[in-house]
């Protein structure tokens, strides 16, 4: 497994990945929250019409989904996290372990949005070996530090999950973590971020986890602030009410060009 100089942060202390996808992943249906990702994952597809060549999941827990829309459209795929065992639980997915997670629903549900009247097993299974064909890096993250992966790589575009603003309760740090993300940003890269919205934690069971409360006002900003094309800034906030007894209330979608 990855090592990580570790440092004592609330990730280090209580996380453990099996309770988050019992928590969050254990529905019978794709949950709000992720339908509305997806929707505007395809529209972003759609309307870029084009082939990436690299692309980054920063702080992609231990949850591979939300790339799988976006498999057609890349070559090189990197998963990168500053928990070592969330690598491994996706490391498990992709080599078809049997104590892995089961997210053949949200693979269905997305090849049904492509088009597929009907999705078979191997349709399925066609989806995951272009996964495991494309995922050719796992890398530790840490947003604390000026280049987060501390190797000066870039990428064509960036996505990030619930990451950032899930690290700190403070917006200040928060600030600090968004621009230190952006830094891994190609000249006229994209990013692609989702946030939760308006929110003080987020709950797994009893344990609670951090969020710096941010707005869309916040994203404005720091994207302003930041090396995007003010033009190419959409921010939209969007109610999800199925995990409000766990803290949140909303989501925010952002994506940017940089310059």
């Amino acid at each position: 497994m990855l090592a990580q100089d570790r440092n004592s942060t609330v990730y280090d202390r209580l996380w453990n990945p099996k309770e988050y996808l019992s928590h969050y992943y254990s529905t019978a249906y794709v949950a709000d929250d992720d339908a509305a990702i997806y929707e505007h994952l395809i529209s972003f597809l759609k309307q870029e019409n084009r082939t990436f060549a690299k692309i980054i999941d920063f702080g992609c827990g231990p949850t591979p989904h939300h790339i799988f829309p976006l498999i057609p459209y890349l070559e090189e795929l990197h998963f990168a996290d500053y928990v070592p065992e969330n690598l491994q639980e996706i490391s498990n997915w992709l080599e078809g372990n049997s104590s892995a997670h089961n997210w053949d629903m949200w693979i269905e549900y997305i090849l049904k949005k492509e088009g597929f009247d009907s999705v078979t097993s191997k349709d399925i299974e066609h989806r995951k070996k272009l996964v495991r064909e494309k995922s050719t890096a796992f890398k530790l993250g840490d947003l604390r530090k000026s280049h987060p992966l501390n190797d000066d790589s870039v990428y064509d575009l960036v996505l990030s999950f619930f990451c950032a603003e899930a690290a700190t309760n403070s917006k200040q740090e928060w600030y600090k973590y968004m621009s230190n993300l952006f830094n891994l940003v190609k000249p006229e890269g994209k990013v692609f971020i989702v946030a939760n919205a308006h929110a003080q934690h987020y709950d797994i069971g009893k344990k609670k986890f951090p969020e710096a409360n941010v707005t869309k006002e916040d994203f404005y900003s720091i994207f302003t602030d930041s090396k995007f094309a003010f033009d190419s800034v959409e921010v939209e906030e969007i109610p999800i009410a199925e995990w409000a007894d766990s803290g949140l209330k909303a989501i925010i979608i952002a994506k940017a060009r940089a310059i």
